[in-house]
Formats: C-alpha cells, structure tokens, sequence
C-alpha cells in the first residue's frame, strides 16, 4: 500500500517555515503554529516562496506533500536557519526539471533544479525524483526576514 498521508494536497506545498506560521519570532511553539506571518513583515514579497509544486520520495514512490521546506532547519533560536544541516527537499521539479513557484507579491515563474542532498529522510535519492532546491543554499527564498 502507497503512503498516502498528503494526498489530499493535489501536489502543492507552501512556505509554513516562514510564512504559514510564526516559528521563527514566537517561542512557544504551539502557538507559532496557529498563525502566520503578517503580510506587512514580508520584506520582499517578490523573492518569498509562497507556494510551490511539492512531494517526497519515499520507497520507490513519491508521495505529494503539503509543505515546501527550506534548505536549513528553522525555529526560534535559528530563525534563518542551521548551517551546514539540509532539510529533506521537497520542491518537486516535476515539469521537465523545472518547478512552478508562486511569490508572496502574487507573481508565478517557473525554476529549474539546481541541488539536493543525495539522500532524504527516507533514504530516497532527490536528484532521481526531482526534488530538490533553486538558488542559494541557505534559506533567502523562503524567509520574510531579508536583512543580514
């Protein structure tokens, strides 16, 4: 039987790191869960993930995921991330290598993969599913907070 614990989210994902919740600026973490960010704070809102095609492979499958995580673990003591610590990808560059992005400003574009650990959580090689990340490896596409 195929894992099918995200299969209600038709293969979209969103930025819950840092824009569906408040877990990089609200200690307690259960309340960081229950509310997003503020669109005011988005710092530049046309270099912020909102949503973007998403999945995870597990054995021999990929399983669509309601999440796109950044590249660096976050939380209120690493708000932008730790480094040298990848996530499991989870952008699913399924459109002849490339993934369909949509910003917070609202505007869509279409990027090709770049990288990925070889391996995820599950032992599933990314490259081989085509999942990974676009752009740097920290985690600027993701995180409201621009600033250094």
């Amino acid at each position: 039987m195929i894992n099918a614990f995200e299969s209600g989210c038709g293969g979209y994902g969103y930025n819950m790191a840092y824009v569906g919740s408040m877990i990089t600026i609200e200690e307690d973490p259960v309340r960081a869960c229950k509310s997003g960010i503020n669109e005011r704070m988005i710092q530049k809102p046309g270099e912020t993930i909102m949503f973007a095609d998403a999945g995870i492979p597990q054995s021999g499958y990929i399983v669509e995921y309601s999440f796109v995580e950044p590249p660096l673990p976050v939380s209120y003591d690493n708000p932008r991330g730790i480094e040298g610590v990848f996530m499991s990808p989870t952008i699913h560059f399924r459109h002849w290598g490339r993934a369909n992005i949509l910003w917070c400003d609202g505007h869509i574009t279409s990027e090709r993969w770049e990288w990925a650990p070889a391996t995820n959580v599950y032992g599933a090689y990314n490259r081989v599913w085509s999942v990974g990340w676009f752009g740097p490896k920290n985690n600027y596409y993701f995180d409201w907070y621009k600033g250094k």
